[in-house]
Order: C-alpha cells, then structure tokens, then sequence
C-alpha cells in the first residue's frame, strides 16, 4: 500500500464520518474511523489484486 493508498483511505474514512457521525457518540466516531479506514485500505490492497493479476493475463501472447 502505497502513501497516496493511505491518504485515500483517510480522506475516505473522514467524508463516510462528516456524513454519519452526528448519529454517533464521540467513542464510537474514533471506532467507527478506524473501521472505515481498515475496511477502504482492504479495499484498495484487493484493488492491487486484482490489478497485477489482470496485467499478468494481459501480457500472456495469445495462443492464435
């Protein structure tokens, strides 16, 4: 995971908690970051994933 990776993720998590957490007590903001921090930067390693495999497909020569 990159630097900018982790920016994302945090720049993320802050928006998704301005838009929910007045529902939330000021403890349950800070899990709530977290959680939403880990489950973006989940998000974005899988992204990762996904993206080596696809160049790897691509980059096979076809069989034609």
């Amino acid at each position: 995971m990159t630097r900018l990776d982790h920016d994302c993720a945090w720049a993320t998590a802050k928006a998704v908690l301005d838009m929910v957490g007045h529902l939330l007590r000021e403890e349950e903001q800070k899990e709530f970051f977290s959680m939403t921090v880990a489950a973006v930067e989940a998000c974005l390693i899988k992204r990762d994933e996904l993206m080596a495999r696809e160049r790897q497909r691509l980059a096979k020569p076809s069989n034609n």
